[in-house]
């Protein structure tokens, strides 16, 4: 059963970045004053976790990286926007996002560029994990991915930042995919489960399983206080939430 990848592998303080649904994420509290670079593949209209992070260390820089978020992009947005708002009468504030991210992203270190990150690049538009890489093996780094199944691409390639202290990623249609993240685990011994979370946005598939899993690993050899869980059970944190509170929730 594919559900031993799900186990959580250390004890840790996990604290929550984002909004209470989709777009936030649990990651150790340790880990947010100990990186100096944020790299986040995939943003959408929802920067909550990127804003969090950056009030929790003001010296950070922030990356983000999405091709997809252009001037488009923003008419089809706030034209849905404004068409919602007068149907229901509700979420006025939606109407303005484009405003609240051209005030974040025009602070200082902080950066979207509209590149889509790849294996290797092939577009004008791609930017390939590889030049990531080299450019910021330097920095003390923690890693938000959320590429919709761009994120299998990559995986492999984590281990080759220098300073990387942790990620979370968004894994799609894991039910299908996950030897990948097994084999990954196995062949990165220094890379561990933290929390899991299902998204409930991805529904399950007919054995029950979500099809959609968010997943916070820490490197361990960055963190040699942390201790190991004799256990395999897992328990709910108070922290999460349903992606998608409309929804049915989904428990592992």
């Amino acid at each position: 059963m594919r559900k031993k990848i799900y186990f959580t592998q250390y004890k840790v303080n996990l604290i929550r970045l984002g909004n209470n649904y989709d777009g936030g994420y649990l990651i150790p509290k340790d880990i947010i004053n100990k990186v100096d670079l944020l790299l986040s593949f995939g943003l959408g209209s929802d920067w909550s976790f990127e804003k969090n992070f950056k009030k929790k260390n003001k010296k950070l820089k922030i990356n983000c990286y999405d091709h997809t978020i252009i001037r488009k992009f923003w008419y089809e947005y706030t034209l849905i926007s404004i068409f919602f708002f007068i149907k229901n009468f509700k979420n006025l504030s939606n109407i303005f996002t484009y405003f609240k991210y051209k005030i974040f992203f025009s602070q200082k270190n902080i950066n979207h560029l509209k590149k889509k990150v790849v294996l290797n690049r092939y577009n004008s538009y791609d930017i390939s994990i590889n030049e990531i890489i080299k450019k910021h093996n330097n920095k003390k780094i923690f890693l938000k991915i959320d590429i919709e199944g761009d994120e299998y691409r990559i995986l492999n390639r984590l281990r080759y930042f220098k300073k990387l202290f942790g990620f979370v990623i968004e894994f799609h249609n894991i039910d299908l995919h996950y030897k990948m993240l097994n084999d990954f685990l196995k062949k990165n011994k220094n890379f561990k489960i933290v929390h899991v979370s299902p998204n409930n946005m991805g529904g399950i598939n007919e054995n029950n399983e979500p099809t959609v899993v968010e997943i916070t690993f820490i490197n361990i050899t960055k963190f040699k206080n942390f201790k190991k869980l004799k256990s395999k059970f897992i328990s709910k944190n108070k922290l999460d939430y349903p992606n998608d509170p409309k929804k049915k929730n989904i428990f592992l």
